[in-house]
């Protein structure tokens, strides 16, 4: 789902069915990124950023941003979710991804609000009283309130791993770009 939402994102014409008549996707998959270009044609935005890798040695991660957009003159770090129910564990991840971007960016505020795009969603139809959302999709907004804490946990998180996985070293993988039999 996020190759999808990223090439339509990018301006390239997104087909269910290959030139052959054959469909390219899962049905679930397709359901979750109609949902996504409903979420596009009802919240006017400007993308920012798409699929963006942050890396730092300082902060000891790395991570893949989905996306960070500009809607009504705030900057929303956005991560794009299709699973069954939102964990937790979102947050924190959101978090560590705010820190990232400030660090890229030497500064402490590049993000207004963070905020997860969940595809799967059971809701059923438009939002009320200022809600973002349709049938199955909805733009869930963290308050800033919870985003010092959600920080605190994802490093106590990180510690945690580091303590039990202290010999832990990369796998080192090569691998062939082509075969032909």
């Amino acid at each position: 789902v996020h190759s999808l939402t990223e090439r339509y994102d990018a301006g390239e014409e997104v087909n269910l069915l290959d030139n052959g008549g054959n469909i390219n996707f899962k049905m679930s998959e397709w359901t979750m990124f109609e949902r996504y270009v409903e979420y596009r044609q009802q919240v006017q935005q400007e993308i920012m950023f798409s699929e963006i890798n942050f890396i730092s040695e300082k902060l000891g991660y790395a991570g893949t941003v989905d996306r960070i957009v500009n809607i009504n003159g705030k900057t929303y770090l956005i991560d794009i979710k299709t699973s069954n129910t939102i964990y937790d564990y979102y947050w924190l991840q959101l978090a560590a991804y705010n820190e990232l971007i400030k660090e890229a960016y030497q500064s402490e505020h590049v993000v207004d609000h963070v905020a997860v795009l969940w595809l799967n969603a059971k809701t059923r139809t438009a939002g009320k009283n200022g809600a973002i959302q349709g049938a199955g999709w909805q733009l869930i907004i963290r308050e800033n309130s919870e985003r010092e804490n959600d920080l605190k946990l994802f490093n106590a998180t990180k510690l945690l791993w580091e303590a039990q996985n202290s010999d832990m070293k990369p796998r080192i993988k090569t691998y062939s770009l082509t075969h032909k039999l």
